[in-house]
């Protein structure tokens, strides 16, 4: 049992839910490049699309759904959440499923983006909803311990989900990929069906005399008024661009710049997972450690092996650079909570979170289109829609690596001494 019942509970459930998302996140990304767009040179910005979509559904209505997620009962919240999206993936698989869709890929994309449109909203609710459940079922002294699991469980997805992506579509079509995230949701559900929660993780009311503007308001003043939260979002901002746009154009990397088949593109992120779990090995033995100094210095050395990694001219180079490159990757993304925790009181949790999140979902949405737009329209190629040697990818990584590079020195500088600042951490007192 991990910690105990509850958080075991959770934990089962974060895994399923999130091998379904990364199986049909790549899946999505194949089955539009290299199917429904075959040969077309609007594939990178079709597939940028599905990321584009999904940041300006966490920046509408992320900060907003954190105030209800204070409000509401994370039990129930959570389990609705993952019913609607089983829906919605249920709904995705009527998409595919029409006769010949690529003879009409307009209007297939469109209704896949206003799926995963409504999907992310529904992750707007569950996620920062989790975080607060998690935070309540968690006794203080194991919280470091809860971040790293929570990073080891997105490597587990990372490994599971891709690698499944692949064979699932050559074999069995798009649909089952899209059936399986149907069901991870559905099973996730009855996991947290299973939750007990602490008896003050009843449905919220707004205090008197407050509202939701208030209490929106309320949240932006805790991030404005702590140093260490604005210099992690600074971070997270120019980090997310970098990783984002990196990860957009993964498939374009391995078919076009390194001249595998599409399916290593599966096994590259596997590979990237296995060194998340390693890493995530190496932040339970740091869970004693500074985390601000902890995030800082993976970011650094994040950003140095992405740009190791944007210049590698074979498969197998890249997969050894980034199963490494995984390694203070989840050094970062375990140390992140723990700062979050450190520096929000716990009553603002769910709406600190879920305003962090819909800036990072920002940085996300200029990274994904950044990619696209520059990879189509690079100045070192002959131009966009020249066939599949034009979309400029090579060198788009390497900007791409290189801001995350420039990120790390940043935090290595400003991180440390944010959380030194007066009054960095919060108190039981604050509002």
């Amino acid at each position: 049992m991990l910690i105990n019942r509850n958080f075991t509970l959770l934990w089962a459930g974060q895994t399923l839910s999130e091998i379904g998302d990364y199986a049909i996140g790549t899946t999505l990304s194949l089955w539009i490049g290299v199917i429904l767009l075959r040969e077309s040179g609007d594939a990178p910005l079709a597939v940028s699309g599905i990321a584009a979509v999904t940041a300006l559904a966490t920046m509408l209505v992320g900060p907003i759904a954190g105030v209800f997620a204070d409000r509401w009962n994370k039990r129930r919240t959570l389990m609705t959440a993952d019913l609607l999206r089983a829906l919605l993936m249920l709904a995705a698989v009527l998409v595919v499923s029409r006769p010949s869709p690529a003879h009409d890929s307009r209007a297939t994309l469109l209704l896949l983006y206003a799926i995963v449109l409504a999907a992310t909203v529904a992750a707007q609710f569950f996620n920062p909803a989790r975080f607060a459940l998690i935070q309540s079922v968690v006794p203080s002294q194991d919280q470091n311990r809860a971040a790293a699991i929570g990073q080891s469980t997105h490597a587990i997805a990372v490994i599971a989900g891709p690698p499944l992506a692949a064979p699932l579509l050559y074999t069995a079509g798009i649909q089952w990929a899209l059936a399986l995230n149907a069901a991870s949701f559905l099973v996730s559900c009855a996991l947290i069906r299973a939750v007990r929660a602490p008896h003050r993780q009843k449905s919220g009311e707004p205090l008197p005399g407050t509202g939701l503007a208030a209490e929106f308001a309320d949240g932006l003043r805790v991030v404005a008024r702590s140093r260490p939260l604005r210099t992690l979002i600074v971070a997270v901002v120019l980090g997310t661009t970098g990783i984002t746009a990196f990860n957009t154009l993964g498939v374009f990397f391995v078919t076009e710049d390194l001249d595998a088949a599409p399916q290593w593109f599966g096994i590259l992120e596997g590979v990237l997972g296995l060194g998340l779990v390693a890493g995530v090995l190496t932040a339970t033995r740091l869970t004693h450690h500074d985390p601000h100094r902890l995030f800082a210095w993976g970011l650094l050395a994040t950003g140095t092996g992405l740009a190791i990694g944007a210049n590698c001219s074979g498969i197998h180079p890249a997969l050894a650079v980034m199963f490494l490159v995984g390694i203070p990757l989840a050094v970062t993304y375990a140390s992140f909570t723990p700062i979050i925790v450190q520096a929000a009181p716990p009553t603002h949790l769910g709406r600190v979170t879920a305003l962090i999140n819909p800036v990072e979902r920002a940085a996300a949405l200029l990274g994904a289109t950044a990619a696209g737009w520059l990879a189509h329209n690079s100045p070192l190629t002959d131009g966009p829609g020249n066939g599949a040697d034009s979309h400029g990818v090579g060198s788009t990584l390497t900007l791409a690596a290189g801001l995350v590079l420039a990120t790390g020195i940043y935090a290595v500088w400003a991180l440390p001494r944010a959380a030194q600042a007066p009054h960095a951490r919060h108190s039981p007192q604050t509002p």
